[in-house]
């Protein structure tokens, strides 16, 4: 528990950075496209391979893109991915 406090006081602490802010909601953002990405896909029942094989692409991008920490990830790829499962952003 008293770790848990610490790293919250650490983290607020850190949040007054603009700079790190800014790295903080950025890595947030890829979070959650990320993960939306991976339920769109599993709410249609698809495999990576499948999704990449709608794409004309390779599995390994898919995977790319699913990747929370990836951050090469463009909106034009991303648009993509979700209207080939019939989603729009």
């Amino acid at each position: 528990m008293e770790a848990n406090k610490t790293c919250l006081r650490y983290l607020e602490r850190k949040l007054k950075d603009p700079e790190f802010r800014a790295r903080f909601e950025a890595a947030d953002q890829a979070w959650d496209v990320a993960l939306q990405l991976v339920a769109l896909r599993h709410a249609r029942g698809l495999t990576q391979q499948q999704v990449a094989e709608m794409l004309g692409s390779q599995q390994q991008v898919i995977a790319s893109l699913e990747n929370p920490t990836y951050t090469g990830r463009s909106l034009k790829m991303v648009r993509r991915y979700v209207h080939a499962l019939g989603a729009s952003l």
